[in-house]
């Protein structure tokens, strides 16, 4: 009996809350021409306009007290979260593109680009409840596969970047010189993190918080980047330090 009764309740608690997302949407300012496939999981008051020829797939999760607005052409993949509180405002270029169970979430003001691409498994938020950043990324900039960017501060983002898959930018760290508490539980240290335009990221890099990375400067794979990097430099190693001067 408690598994029949179980069962009856997790399909009713699914068709209501189906049923609550498809009322949403009739709220939502969708442009022409765009496809929105059911099932899709919607929550919140906010605002949601949606540009025209515009692609949402099953099981997006959209949760907005605030405001969203997704320019023309773009693409929303399957299980994508996009979580926006009530004081955030997400603003999306035109043709973006937002990878499988790559999550947005923020309750600050974010501006994105045309032509970005995020890509999948990418979970881009603050790391820490107490404060929380503002994000910008240029046009045509690409954030490779499960990267994740810790918005803790402002990170600037500059057009025609590309950052490698599995990279890591911190924008907070710890105090760790109470001895009264553990080392990870001291006060919040927050410093904003730049990428300059046409800047490339290699995989696996960690970008320490109050790096500014140059314009054009080649950051190599693997390489922990916990000072500024010049424009038009290649950087590499642990930490990351000056290999040679590019051509360009």
């Amino acid at each position: 009996m408690k598994v029949f009764y179980f069962i009856v309740k997790t399909i009713m608690s699914v068709f209501f809350r189906h049923v609550y997302s498809f009322s949403l949407l009739y709220r939502y300012r969708i442009g022409r021409k765009s496809i929105v496939q059911m099932p899709i999981e919607a929550s919140g008051k906010g605002v949601v306009v949606i540009g025209k020829s515009c692609y949402i797939q099953k099981y997006v999760k959209i949760a907005c007290a605030g405001r969203i607005e997704i320019g023309d052409k773009s693409k929303i993949s399957r299980n994508a979260s996009l979580i926006i509180g009530k004081e955030g405002v997400l603003l999306i270029g035109t043709e973006f593109l937002m990878g499988d169970l790559s999550k947005l979430s923020t309750g600050n003001k974010w501006v994105i680009g045309n032509k970005v691409v995020i890509a999948s498994g990418c979970v881009i938020f603050s790391r820490e409840k107490e404060v929380e950043g503002s994000l910008f990324v240029g046009n045509n900039t690409h954030i490779g596969n499960n990267s994740t960017l810790d918005v803790a501060d402002n990170i600037t983002i500059g057009a025609n970047v590309s950052i490698g898959i599995n990279s890591i930018i911190y924008t907070h760290n710890h105090k760790y010189d109470n001895p009264n508490t553990s080392a990870w539980e001291g006060g919040i240290i927050t410093k904003p993190v730049i990428i300059e335009d046409g800047a490339w990221i290699g995989s696996n890099v960690i970008i320490l918080p109050g790096v500014t990375i140059g314009e054009n400067a080649v950051v190599a794979a693997g390489s922990v980047v916990t000072k500024n990097v010049d424009p038009r430099t290649i950087v590499g190693g642990n930490p990351a330090k000056f290999i040679k001067k590019t051509i360009i």
